[in-house]
């Protein structure tokens, strides 16, 4: 008798479920269950910012070529302020007509290329130099600056 009770203790604390329950599928074993939850208070020591240039012309070609030139200045601005290239992601890129609208009927006005990359600043100190170098650079909007804990 020592032998089963061993084995069926084995096979219980192995997680057997054919001994937990019978037929009809209710659970004749004790069981436990748990839930847990932490939580973490620390100041942030990251930030994420999201930045982008958009550039207008008359053709496509041109629209993305200024755009282009608009963000090697943004990514160079980044550079110089202390961002590695690899913290630096395009995010989001779009080339799209504008239109223009006059009695009722649409034309196509121009290009639009907008190019937008979300920038990791891992120390928050330089975080304001950041946000300069974008806005000075060509940058034409900056969004979405969140916080987080590495």
């Amino acid at each position: 008798m020592r032998r089963v009770t061993g084995l069926v203790v084995v096979m219980l604390w192995l997680g057997a479920p054919a001994f937990a329950q019978d037929a009809g599928g209710i659970n004749k074993q004790p069981v436990i269950v748990t839930h847990g939850q932490a939580s973490l208070k620390r100041a942030p020591d990251q930030a994420w910012v999201s930045i982008a240039a958009e550039s207008r012309a008359g053709a496509p070609a041109e629209a993305q070529r200024l755009n282009a030139e608009a963000m090697q200045a943004v990514n160079a601005a980044l550079a110089r302020a202390g961002i590695a290239a690899d913290a630096i992601r395009t995010t989001g890129y779009s080339l799209q007509p504008e239109m223009e609208y006059v009695n009722g009927r649409g034309r196509v006005k121009g290009y639009i290329a907008r190019n937008q990359v979300e920038a990791r600043v891992d120390d928050l100190k330089k975080l304001g130099a950041v946000l300069d170098a974008a806005g000075t650079s060509g940058a034409t909007s900056m969004a979405g600056l969140r916080f987080d804990i590495t």
